[in-house]
């Protein structure tokens, strides 16, 4: 089985990495293929936190969901 690993060095702290991460904003930033994200709930950054999204893999662009 082939495997393929890639690594990155983020000069930043994990609470920081997690602040922009977890804020789903930003998404698009750094999830290849991810647009018109819009959260389902009126919870956006905890457990609980639903959202709703357009992902394009493999030239077929389908809509997907997250909970937190």
């Amino acid at each position: 089985m082939t495997e393929i690993k890639k690594s990155i060095l983020i000069n930043a702290t994990v609470s920081k990495v997690f602040e922009f991460a977890s804020n789903y904003q930003k998404w698009p930033e750094f999830f290849v293929g991810i647009s018109d994200i819009r959260p389902i709930t009126t919870i956006t950054s905890d457990t609980g936190a639903r959202f709703l999204y357009k992902v394009q893999l493999m030239g077929l662009k389908m809509t997907v969901g997250s909970e937190f």
